[in-house]
């Protein structure tokens, strides 16, 4: 059901979009183990065909480098990684716990400083708690070796972070364009495209994103409430903050939610 006044619902989207800089943050709970940043997961054959479509909307985009899987080309300056490093940082992706990550990150970067993909993985570790650091290390990263895909990931996700969207864009893309299979970076995409009201891109990457993971992260719901408001799909956009209470009724985005429904219940009850 759409709402006859958009112009009450205004402020409320206003909101939503404002509020996708914290939503970028909220991921990182999400990095450890198999639905993490190394959990690329095509649910089926029906979802691999919806991927291969939704990719084939997507602006062109050319370019190689190595996937957070490690499946794409390695680049000359991740060749020069010393081996001990890289198994280090290789512990980090499968360390069950955010602060396990943290220690063999910072095990790998004692032992090669400009070890790009840890110094992108510790930024977007610390995305939350200390977002100067996380920016002057995804910063390093790119510097250190252009060709790292977590490293334009980690950079972009910071500038969501920061409420700079239309610098996040092009980073993202890049993210993308060296890691097709990383859910996290259409994701992230899908936030700055939302803020920068570009919703019906923002709906693709988003839509890509969930059939990426295996399983949806319940903040998924924020994100498409945000942007289905933003396509005036009302009806769908309260189904999905709905979906999230009912995920998370005591979640970081709950009170969030709940204030969002009400209001809309209101305008609704008074036209």
């Amino acid at each position: 059901m759409r709402f006859s006044s958009r112009r009450r619902l205004c402020p409320f989207l206003v909101a939503l979009t404002v509020a996708i800089a914290l939503v970028s943050a909220a991921w990182g709970q999400y990095s450890p183990g198999a639905q993490g940043l190394r959990g690329v997961v095509v649910r089926d054959n029906q979802a691999r065909k919806q991927l291969e479509q939704l990719q084939g909307e997507q602006p062109q985009r050319e370019g190689s480098g190595r996937s957070v899987n490690g499946q794409s080309t390695v680049s000359v300056v991740q060749m020069n990684v010393p081996k001990n490093a890289q198994k280090a940082l290789k512990r980090a992706y499968e360390a069950k716990t955010g602060t396990d990550q943290a220690l063999f990150v910072e095990k790998a970067l004692k032992i090669y400083p400009h070890y790009a993909d840890a110094l992108a993985l510790r930024g977007l570790l610390e995305m939350k708690g200390n977002p100067e650091q996380a920016l002057a290390d995804a910063t390093n990263a790119v510097e250190y070796d252009p060709n790292c895909g977590i490293a334009y990931l980690a950079l972009g996700s910071t500038s969501n972070l920061r409420g700079k969207f239309d610098e996040a864009i092009p980073q993202l893309n890049h993210a993308i364009i060296l890691m097709p299979d990383a859910w996290l970076g259409y994701y992230e995409l899908s936030n700055a495209l939302a803020a920068t009201r570009d919703y019906s891109a923002a709906l693709r990457n988003v839509e890509t994103a969930h059939l990426l993971v295996a399983k949806d992260p319940p903040f998924f719901h924020i994100l498409r409430a945000t942007i289905l408001f933003g396509l005036k799909n009302d009806s769908a956009a309260i189904t999905e903050l709905t979906s999230y209470l009912r995920e998370e009724p005591t979640g970081q985005w709950s009170e969030f939610a709940r204030s969002i429904l009400e209001q809309t219940q209101s305008t609704r009850s008074s036209n």
